[in-house]
């Protein structure tokens, strides 16, 4: 086996390591539940808002439809948190 990596090859192995870095570092990232859209637990937000070119308007029906992006609510301690605090 050629372990010899092409410049490509290793980008690409960077890249995937700090992708996993990456989760393994924000527990929103690494969520046991699946995403509802809902906001729960007294957060003022939902778990995930779902976007296309416009927030909140993802092209789900858009067979030409290239860009769908994602915000994920804070889910623990420490990570940014769509909860509302009473003062």
């Amino acid at each position: 086996m050629d372990w010899n990596f092409s410049d490509d090859a290793l980008d690409m192995l960077r890249f995937v390591r700090e992708m996993i870095t990456l989760r393994r570092r924000h527990p929103s990232l690494r969520r046991r539940r699946f995403l509802t859209g809902v906001a729960e637990h007294g957060q003022t937000h939902p778990d995930v808002a779902w976007h296309g070119e416009r927030l909140g308007a993802p092209a789900w029906g858009d067979p030409g439809a290239r860009l769908v992006a994602l915000t994920l609510a804070g889910h623990a301690p420490g990570e940014p948190c769509c909860t509302s605090s009473s003062t």
